[in-house]
């Protein structure tokens, strides 16, 4: 039986979809409040943080899913792309290495992986 999402979804998703990222954040932020529990639904909305600019809560959000739900490669690798926009490459290379083997396929994640290593050697 699929989930019966509320409206709220159905308008963030529209928001985001037309770029309009602070109105997604709104619309998901209603939504996550009459559904908490749907992993998918908080994903999306840590996305719409994300996509707005504010990487903090986008992160906090992140890492209450892997939290729950540890073998989320989307949320690790996402949580990965957050602190590596920050410059925190030892946190965004563990992200991603946890998130390496879970997925099935990311294009970009040896590459992130391979610049993370980069950085870091680069720091010492």
């Amino acid at each position: 039986m699929p989930v019966k999402r509320s409206p709220w979804c159905w308008l963030a998703s529209c928001a985001l979809h037309a770029y309009q990222f602070a109105d997604a954040v709104v619309g998901y932020q209603h939504a996550v409040m009459l559904a908490p529990y749907d992993f998918e639904l908080v994903f999306s909305f840590a996305n719409a943080h994300y996509l707005n600019g504010d990487r903090e809560k986008a992160r906090n959000i992140y890492l209450q899913i892997v939290t729950q739900n540890p073998t989320d490669y989307r949320s690790w690798y996402n949580l990965g792309e957050t602190y590596f926009k920050e410059e925190q490459y030892q946190k965004a290379y563990d992200c991603f290495t946890k998130a390496e083997p879970l997925t099935p396929y990311v294009p970009t994640l040896p590459a992130r992986i391979a610049e993370c290593q980069q950085k870091l050697k680069n720091a010492h």
